[in-house]
């Protein structure tokens, strides 16, 4: 599956965490679709806009306060033999309060649990740099392929990561081969080694493009799709690096 929410958090006196709901401190929780995209003659993508809240329950009587209005996009496309998701976040602090982001291994971003049957005996990870699930934790990079067996074969999916996005190259969670046999689960981290704070009326995005193809990922071919699809955020990420 694929989702997002942010784990170790700090708001006010409170520390509420999005993702694990466990121990009740808060959630991610959806309001209502803002928009629906049918495929058409002229384009046949299609999508949603949805509005979400991400929720804490303050104090010692869980007084709930929304902290985060969301908005998520999904658009879907076949593309030149391939799936491809453009997935988008865009996030306002709306309580009056800051909410930090401490420093933390996981959480935000985007996240993804592999199929159950994806293990270290047939699966592996490949990141933009030529990592796996060997050495790629807490390491950075501009995307991440992941791949597996299903049904009708080899099957690789890649996320890819937008440079306009917090702390580019984002920093990544992956699991070792020790961990659950080996199982892929992935996440971006915009906050691995950094801390954010998302003030009172800060709005802030992050967007990403999932590829589904069939195969063991071709790291030359993703590269070459990043790039395309990065395309103006790269130049000016580039225009800055050769700044004085």
């Amino acid at each position: 599956g694929l989702w997002h929410a942010w784990v170790k958090t700090k708001h006010g006196k409170d520390t509420p965490d999005f993702w694990n709901l466990r121990g009740r401190t808060g959630r991610v929780r959806y309001v209502k679709t803002l928009f629906l995209r049918e495929s058409s003659d002229k384009d046949s993508s299609v999508g949603f806009v949805v509005e979400q809240e991400q929720v804490a329950y303050k104090g010692q009587d869980k007084k709930e306060i929304i902290v985060l209005k969301e908005q998520f996009g999904i658009r879907v496309e076949y593309v030149n033999g391939e799936n491809r998701v453009e997935y988008r976040i865009k996030q306002t602090n709306v309580s009056s309060e800051s909410l930090i982001l401490p420093a933390y291994r996981y959480g935000g971003g985007l996240a993804y649990r592999a199929p159950h049957h994806w293990d270290r005996t047939n699966s592996d990870y490949l990141t933009s740099e030529g990592l796996d699930r060997t050495n790629s934790h807490a390491t950075r990079a501009s995307w991440v392929a992941m791949w597996g067996p299903t049904v009708k074969g080899l099957a690789t999916l890649t996320v890819m990561i937008h440079p306009e996005n917090r702390d580019f190259p984002q920093r990544l969670r992956t699991w070792p081969p020790s961990s659950h046999n080996g199982a892929i689960f992935f996440n971006v981290v915009p906050t691995q080694e950094t801390a954010w704070e998302i003030k009172p009326g800060e709005q802030i995005t992050e967007s990403y493009l999932l590829t589904v193809s069939d195969g063991k990922p071709d790291k030359d071919k993703i590269e070459k799709s990043w790039k395309k699809w990065a395309g103006d955020g790269l130049r000016q990420l580039e225009s800055l690096k050769k700044s004085p």
